[in-house]
């Protein structure tokens, strides 16, 4: 349906219920993706590399949100 894939590459994207229903959490020093969809699943069956981050995706995650809470976790550890 979306030709921005390209041949060969699975898009999972049809009401962007899905996507919408994954999350990220960290905890303990590991960074865990939760997904909360009735059709997870399935579609982990299907292909089970749907889930990933990678690229700029991921430096994203880094950039706006681990890096920061890390930070302030320091400086409140230090008591700075």
């Amino acid at each position: 349906m979306n030709p921005v894939p390209g041949l060969g590459n699975p898009d999972f994207f049809l009401t962007g219920a899905f996507q919408r229903a994954i999350s990220v959490q960290v905890q303990g020093g590991t960074i865990r993706t939760l997904m909360n969809d009735s059709k997870s699943d399935d579609l982990l069956k299907r292909d089970p590399d749907i889930i990933g981050l990678g690229g700029e995706f991921k430096k994203e995650l880094i950039d706006t949100k681990l890096r920061p809470a890390f930070l302030a976790e320091v400086k409140k550890s230090l008591k700075i």
